[in-house]
């Protein structure tokens, strides 16, 4: 509390400053003050100067038959603000400068920015789980060695070429699951010459499955990871809206201080006032031979006092100005900056109906530091559950599916096998037939399947046929002997969720404080402004008491500043009042968290709100 009543104690001391009595000597019912000599005293509208005539006199003597010099009333100069034209005023009511604040901020733009941002990270986490097309063309041209009989090609080298083309996809889900699946066509050209169908037509479908059973299977790290972003996504609008309270309690602050800082002004002016109506008073009674002309220089001293004071104010003014220019227009080239900003909403008292139950369950409720901590132990237990899951075995279920289909031309290229023992049985033949002996049958070749004979058509048609396929169903198995980092992670995230309930612990308990602490500061503020009202009353008539009682011989000057400081420093002190009740109401409801209701303001509204 002390640091948001930091400027009206600031602005409340320069006025009281201003109303302190002068120290003032009397003597035989005239004031006197040093440097003033009998003579002067009683020489109507002579002033002595308080220095010597003679340079030479050490001890700043003045020559008692020498005459005093007369001193012109000085004129105050019209007090100019810096950067400010007075002649456009810009009026502002304080709701108008809260919606300002909330959509030219750019402390709050930043802050809406950063909301955006965390958005786009659950973007980024779901982009795990998409869908991973894939695709391959190959054209393929080897030479391969040939090192056996049997190789394929007598001249120790093969040929071939192929062309191939295949897609793929694969796609992860949020309990572990992975599936993935792919296509491929290869047509291949060779002059192998123990192949029986050149060229050949391929297609190979494969479908792979796999789910975890132990360790990732109900949070993976992609599973964990947009979990935590949803979550930042909660409390990213809870920081926001913190951001939002914040800056609606510092738009307040400052308009009232602003406020309360343009009627001290006013103050000071009157203070000023009073002085200047004291000295024509006085100039009247020294013409008629009433006071004495050290009268005079005595209410000339504390005019002069009262217009530093005055000037202080304004400048003042310009300093809680800025402060609230800063807070509502959106950059240093805004043309406002040059509009001196005119307060239309007044301090004023307004009833306050909280209980103090009432007060700290609905703080418990609506302040965004508990929704923060909330969000924080949800994204704790998110990293629990997951390091919990990381130490556990690996034990995944996969199973897979291939089917093949194949196609091509026959080969019209003689096996060199097929011929050799085609000429053997021939000429076993012919000696069985010198022996009488019947001839031996060759065996025939089989020649190729019909189902293989064809094209691209055929290699699918044997695809999809089921007649090649492989199935395979497994388990797969993996441990860590000693698992100890995720081991640690585990007792980390532990650790955090016990820190969390300390600290959310320690914050109701701040959150109880305040709440009572504000409710005391306004009740306190209430009486005071009540307080100060009535000394504002009973010192202006204590002044008009004073001054009749002045006019009537009966008083001095000297007792009329001290009625008039005591009059400037109680409506000083009223206005304090009144801006510190204002100023500790809108602290309650933030304590309280009740601020944007307060002011009708929809958060989602000001999310959106367009930037100018």
């Amino acid at each position: 509390m002390k640091r948001t009543f930091a400027v009206t104690t600031t602005l409340f001391a320069v006025i009281v400053a201003a109303t302190a009595p002068a120290a003032l000597a009397q003597s035989g019912g005239q004031a006197r003050l040093p440097g003033v000599t009998e003579s002067a005293a009683a020489e109507p509208g002579a002033i002595a100067t308080g220095s010597s005539s003679d340079p030479t006199d050490p001890g700043g003597s003045q020559d008692q038959s020498q005459a005093p010099i007369a001193r012109e009333p000085r004129i105050l100069i019209p007090e100019a603000r810096i950067g400010v034209d007075e002649s456009n005023p810009l009026p502002i009511a304080l709701a108008t400068a809260i919606e300002m604040a909330l959509v030219r901020n750019r402390d709050l733009e930043v802050e809406r920015i950063t909301t955006e941002q965390t958005q786009l990270q659950v973007d980024v986490a779901r982009g795990a789980f998409d869908p991973l097309f894939r695709s391959t063309m190959l054209y393929e041209n080897r030479l391969a060695p040939v090192a056996s009989s049997i190789g394929g090609n007598p001249s120790g080298v093969t040929r071939s070429h192929a062309v191939s083309a295949s897609v793929g996809l694969s796609k992860l889900f949020e309990y572990g699951t992975v599936i993935d699946g792919s296509f491929q066509q290869v047509r291949s050209d060779t002059d192998n010459i123990f192949l029986v169908i050149n060229p050949q037509y391929q297609s190979d479908l494969v479908l792979n499955f796999r789910q975890p059973l132990l360790r990732n299977r109900s949070t993976n790290e992609s599973t964990r990871r947009l979990r935590v972003a949803k979550a930042q996504v909660d409390l990213s609008d809870s920081l926001f809206r913190q951001k939002v309270i914040d800056t609606v309690g510092a738009v307040e602050r400052a308009y009232w201080d602003l406020e309360f800082a343009l009627k001290s002004v006013q103050v000071a002016r009157d203070s000023v006032g009073l002085a200047e109506t004291q000295i024509a008073r006085l100039k009247r009674l020294v013409q008629e031979g009433i006071s004495a002309p050290v009268e005079i220089v005595q209410v000339e001293a504390e005019l002069e006092r009262r217009r530093q004071n005055l000037l202080t104010t304004i400048e003042i003014v310009t300093l809680t100005e800025n402060s609230l220019k800063s807070l509502i227009l959106s950059d240093r080239a805004n043309n406002e900056w040059d509009r001196p900003l005119v307060p239309t909403d007044s301090a004023r008292v307004v009833p306050v109906t909280w209980t103090i139950d009432d007060a700290v369950k609905t703080a418990l409720e609506n302040r965004p530091e508990i929704a923060q901590l909330r969000t924080r132990e949800e994204i704790n237990e998110i990293d629990q559950t997951f390091f919990r899951g990381q130490t556990r075995p690996q034990v995944d279920f996969i199973a897979s599916y291939g089917s093949t289909g194949l196609a091509g031309t026959p080969t019209t290229t003689v096996n060199p096998f097929n011929s050799q023992n085609l000429a053997l049985y021939g000429r076993v033949n012919e000696l069985s037939l010198l022996a009488g002996l019947d001839p031996i049958a060759a065996p025939t070749s089989q020649g190729v399947a019909p189902v293989l004979v064809g094209g691209y058509g055929k290699s699918l048609e044997n695809l999809f046929s089921q007649d090649f396929r492989t199935v395979r169903v497994g388990i797969e198995i993996g441990w860590n002997v000693t698992n100890r980092i995720a081991e640690a992670n585990q007792g980390i995230a532990e650790a955090e969720g016990r820190k969390i309930v300390a600290q959310r612990q320690a914050l109701e308990q701040r959150v109880e404080r305040e709440v009572r602490n504000a409710l005391q500061v306004v009740q306190s503020a209430r009486q005071k402004v009540e307080a100060a009202k009535a000394a504002r009353e009973a010192s202006e008539v204590q002044l008009q008491s004073e001054q009749r009682r002045f006019e009537a011989g009966l008083s001095t000057t000297y007792f009329v500043l001290e009625r008039q400081n005591a009059l400037s420093e109680a409506r000083a002190r009223e206005i304090a009042t009144l801006t510190e009740f204002n100023k500790a109401v809108s602290e309650l409801q933030r304590f309280v968290g009740v601020t944007l209701s307060a002011n009708a303001i929809d958060v989602s509204d000001v999310k959106g709100a367009a930037r100018p």
